[in-house]
Parts: C-alpha cells; structure tokens; sequence
C-alpha cells in the first residue's frame, strides 16, 4: 500500500472519528439543553406558583386587615352610641324636677345610712334645697325606716356635680350621681347595647 493511500485512510478514519464525536458532543448538548430547559420550566413553574401563592395570601391578609378594621370601626360606633346613652342619662338625673329629685336623694340617703346621723356633703349648688326643708324630710325618712333621723349639712360643699355624700363614723357613701351611672353601666351596659344594636357586643 502506497503512502498516498495509507495518508488517505487516517484521514478518512480521522474524518469518521471528528464526525461521530461531532454526533456525540451535538447529543450531549442537546440533552443538557433539554435538561437545562426542564430545570428552568420547573424552576419557573415553582416560582409562578409560588409568586401565585404569595399573591393570594396578600389578597387573604388584606381581606382579613379590611374586615378586622371594619370591625374595630362597628365597635367604636357602638361604643359611641352606648357612651351617648350613658351621658343622656347622666344629664336627665342632673335636672331631674324636685320631687323627683328628692325621692331619689331620699332613697339614696336611707339605703346608705347605717346610723342615720350621718352628715351629709352635697354640692354648693343644692344646699340651700337642704337647708329648706329636704334635710328635715330626710331626717323623717329615716325616722320612718327604723334608724334615728340626725342628719347633719356639711358646710364644706361636695365636688361631684350632683347627688350626695354620706359621711359616717366608720365609712363613708357616696351617692354621687356620677357613681349611680358608672354603676348602672356597670351592671347595664350589655343589656344596653343588646337592646340598642339587637346582637351582642
């Protein structure tokens, strides 16, 4: 065999060779382009999901804030509504007409008297009711109730705005209307709002 022919044949081998690994290398990139593909589909997938989920759970949380203040803003009417209850209230027993007035000093005086010697302390306002006869009728009333009718008038006037303060030996009670509100509230205001807003509060 000549040399021309045996050059030939390596170059026809070497030829044969460079074109199956020109084959191979092009399969290879091929499927490490498919997986490179695969891996970025699921990797995008995985973050559109998850960018979906992120997005609802806002949507969710804002849902949730939008209640929660609608809410706390219901409450605060209604809360609003019953304080306006309680002042009204609080208003009507600061001008409350004398006799009843005084039917409602009288049964604060002779529920809260223990002695019936107490002193008692009102505002600058009302003393001069009491040194004009509701002190005498007090006194009567108690007289009535079994206990000794001695009531005396402090000269020193209360600082509540209306109602009474029982000075005792041993204790004091205080008849402040202020007080018979912020008890009744006490007591009262669900039953208030249930009749006001018909649910509870």
């Amino acid at each position: 065999m000549s040399a021309d022919k045996i050059i030939e044949k390596i170059l026809e081998k070497a030829n044969e060779d460079v074109a199956l690994i020109e084959q191979e290398t092009a399969e290879k990139v091929q499927s490490s382009v498919a997986a490179i593909e695969r891996r970025t589909e699921l990797t995008l997938n995985a973050l559109k999901n998850k960018e979906k989920a992120d997005v609802e759970e806002v949507h969710r949380r804002s849902q949730l804030m939008t209640r929660l203040d609608s809410r706390k803003n219901i409450l605060a009417v209604k809360r609003k509504v019953i304080d306006e209850v309680f002042d009204k209230a609080r208003t009507a027993l600061d001008t409350l007409d004398e006799s009843r007035y005084e039917a409602l000093v009288t049964k604060i005086v002779v529920n809260g008297s223990e002695t019936g010697t107490e002193k008692l302390q009102v505002p600058e306002k009302d003393m001069k009711r009491y040194r004009d006869g509701l002190l005498n009728k007090l006194n009567a009333a108690l007289k009535e109730a079994g206990k000794i009718g001695e009531l005396t008038l402090d000269e020193t006037p209360a600082s509540f705005n209306s109602g009474v303060m029982l000075i005792g030996e041993m204790s004091d009670v205080n008849g402040s209307f202020d007080v018979l509100i912020d008890d009744a509230r006490e007591k009262y205001e669900r039953e208030v709002a249930e009749m006001l807003f018909e649910v509870e509060v």
